[in-house]
């Protein structure tokens, strides 16, 4: 899976970091939002990543 950020968005890439994701690089200056450039970050979580955590999903309690 892949997820992609403002890099000045801490609260998302702390989220991210929680459920497991990797910050995997960096795209300079790829955003233009009101005017202004922004780095946005790449974070990605393989298959077997997700597996292999030890915290109950939600899902899995249905």
């Amino acid at each position: 899976m892949e997820a992609v950020t403002h890099t000045e968005n801490a609260a998302a890439l702390a989220t991210l970091k929680r459920a497991g994701f990797t910050q995997e690089g960096v795209r300079r200056s790829s955003c233009l939002h009101r005017g202004r450039r922004h780095d946005n970050a790449l974070l990605a979580l393989l298959r077997t990543e997700w597996e292999a955590q030890t915290r109950p999903r939600s899902w899995d309690q249905v």
